[in-house]
């Protein structure tokens, strides 16, 4: 009878287990409209990092090979002569710091006469330049120093021009420098008199430029 019985209750329980889990719902595949996105790796598009590239293209003053175009203005003003100077000029870094230039120096010049009357003339002169530049901070700024040699013409007669000249090229930016100097113009030639009798003559004159170039 106890036999009977215990084969009774693990019978039942095999049942019940049975009947448990015939009634669990079976797991439905998830719609893919309903998955979520695969997970990628964080990063920007190849398309939008291009290769860096040096961004500082201009050239460096006083490199050998490098172009210099610009040009300076200067004057004096005093109670007996007014001056006022042009210069336009190109010039190229020969080699490192060694700058070859040709300029065009234009000069009015408005004299007070010793019996109040005043003259006025306008000299042109073309002068090659060599220049040396030192470096004193390493591309913001340089000295320099240079000797123009040239000819000048003041509408009568021309003359043998020497212009030494110093100064200083100060960094504006990539490729463009501030030229403050001084120039010392000393023209050698023949001056006719009033009797028509023909003099050699050497006119001296100090000058403050500021100048502007760009480089290329």
């Amino acid at each position: 009878m106890a036999t009977t019985k215990r084969v009774l209750v693990i019978a039942l329980a095999m049942a019940t287990s049975a009947v448990a889990r015939a009634q669990e719902p079976d797991e439905e595949p998830v719609p893919s409209a309903y998955r979520g996105a695969p997970e990628i790796e964080a990063g920007p598009p190849e398309a939008l990092c291009p290769p860096e590239e040096d961004q500082d293209d201009a050239p460096s003053y006083g490199d050998a090979g490098v172009f210099e175009l610009g040009g300076s203005l200067g004057g004096m003003w005093t109670e007996d002569v007014f001056t006022l100077n042009i210069t336009p000029s190109v010039g190229v870094f020969i080699i490192d710091y060694l700058e070859l230039s040709l300029q065009v120096a234009v000069e009015y010049e408005n004299v007070r006469d010793d019996d109040g009357s005043r003259h006025s003339g306008t000299t042109v002169a073309v002068l090659l330049e060599p220049s040396y530049h030192v470096p004193v901070i390493a591309d913001d700024l340089f000295l320099f120093g240079g000797l123009g040699l040239g000819v000048g013409y003041d509408g009568v007669t021309a003359g043998f021009d020497v212009a030494p000249r110093v100064g200083a090229n100060i960094a504006l930016g990539a490729g463009r420098m501030l030229n403050p100097s001084v120039r010392v113009p000393i023209i050698m030639g023949s001056e006719v008199d009033d009797n028509g009798d023909s003099h050699f003559n050497t006119t001296v004159s100090v000058g403050f430029e500021i100048g502007y170039s760009t480089l290329f």
